[in-house]
C-alpha cells in the first residue's frame, strides 16, 4: 500500500512554530498576518470535513502541513 499526498515544502506546523521561537535553533519569518492565515486555513480545512460529516480526532499541529506560500492543509498520518 502506498499513500501519495501533495508535497508541503515547509513541513509540519509543529516543528515550523518551533523554529520560529526566539530561542530556537533556525530563526524563520512568521508574521502575525502569517499566523492568522494559518489559523483561517486551518478552520476552512476543520470546516470542510464537518460539512461533509468526517471527524478528524486527532486535530493537532503535527498534522497540518505548511505549503511554500504558507498555506497549511489538514492531514493524519497517525493510522497510516
Amino acid at each position: 500500500m502506498l499513500i501519495i499526498t501533495e508535497f508541503m515544502g515547509k513541513g509540519d506546523l509543529q516543528e515550523l512554530l518551533r523554529k520560529a521561537r526566539p530561542n530556537g535553533a533556525v530563526p524563520a519569518q512568521i508574521s502575525t498576518l502569517d499566523l492568522l492565515y494559518m489559523a483561517w486555513d486551518v478552520a476552512a480545512g476543520m470546516k470542510f470535513l464537518t460539512d461533509r460529516d468526517f471527524i478528524h480526532r486527532d486535530l493537532a499541529c503535527r498534522n497540518c502541513l505548511v505549503g511554500e506560500d504558507m498555506t497549511v492543509k489538514i492531514a493524519d498520518f497517525g493510522l497510516s
